[in-house]
């Protein structure tokens, strides 16, 4: 783990390099959370397992701030490169060990904002995750920092609709998949809420089947159910250019921007402004406790 030399008024960047996030005990023990304000969250270990009931990429806060429901848990990413298969998750099943991702190359965080970097051959894959403050709406965002062709990913989005203090058996909570215009609508998730998957430039095609016999290492050490199952509910194929990004966004709102550039500048300004609020320091250290204390 490094932090990076700074001047004043700049902030703190915690950095893993590739050998922590290739060390099991390390990318499977750190952990990152972000937040909405509201209750909602979204949160999971540097390499990608899922070790919490908790762990997902929305957990909506259907009744501010609470009824939190795990709805978006997580998204599969495999990529065909110069005649190469990466396979990006690190899921870990019940009786085997934890797993790594020998691709990923870096871990940091943009103000709050956790990145990824992976080294794929000579390419560069960045994937970076936020929230909109005040709304159960999830960003991931892939971006080909680096390549020599073009770069093919398939992702494969696993859903569920459970209290994250629970897990769920296969086929106990029967998740509904529809076409849409941009993306997919999935539910019920409670009562008349549903989850909108959408993306900026190509679309989900409704998957069926399940991710079956997940081991919740952290749950299993709390004494608490420890083997969770996930639906699969979509797929998405793109090919992207080097510099090209891919947006796609989770969320139970009626409404989500699918522009990037506007996305992205929402949680920047967010920042910005609450870090306008200590004016009286320049102290990186300060500025990052103060995002920190407002995760909520």
């Amino acid at each position: 783990m490094m932090m990076e030399q700074l001047q004043p008024g700049e902030m703190i960047v915690l950095t893993f390099g590739h050998a922590l996030c290739t060390e099991p005990a390390i990318a499977g023990s750190r952990e990152w959370l972000i937040t909405n304000g509201i209750g909602g969250y979204a949160a999971g270990t540097i390499v990608g397992t899922l070790t919490r009931s908790y762990h997902g990429l929305l957990v909506a806060a259907l009744n501010p701030p609470l009824g939190r429901v795990l709805t978006l848990a997580t998204l599969d990413t495999y990529v065909n490169y110069l005649s190469q298969h990466f396979d990006l998750t690190a899921h870990r099943r019940v009786g085997e060990p934890s797993p790594v991702c020998r691709w990923l190359e870096r871990w940091w965080r943009d103000g709050t904002t956790p990145v990824w970097e992976y080294r794929l051959a000579d390419a560069l894959l960045e994937r970076r995750i936020w929230m909109i403050p005040g709304a159960n709406t999830t960003y991931i965002r892939y971006t080909v920092q680096r390549a020599s062709a073009p770069m093919t990913l398939r992702i494969d989005a696993l859903a569920t609709a459970r209290d994250h203090h629970t897990v769920s058996q296969v086929g106990d909570i029967p998740l509904q998949v529809e076409q849409i215009a941009n993306g997919l609508r999935v539910g019920p998730i409670a009562g008349s809420h549903h989850l909108r998957l959408l993306s900026d430039r190509a679309t989900f095609a409704p998957l069926g089947g399940w991710l079956t016999d997940l081991y919740l290492a952290v749950e299993d050490e709390r004494g608490q159910a420890a083997v969770d199952n996930l639906q699969r509910i979509g797929r998405l194929v793109l090919t992207l250019a080097e510099g090209e990004s891919l947006l796609i966004a989770a969320t139970t709102e009626s409404m989500a921007t699918l522009d990037s550039a506007t996305a992205w500048q929402q949680r920047a300004d967010y920042e910005a402004a609450l870090l306008r609020r200590i004016d009286w320091t320049d102290d990186p250290i300060v500025h990052q406790l103060a995002l920190a204390a407002d995760h909520r």
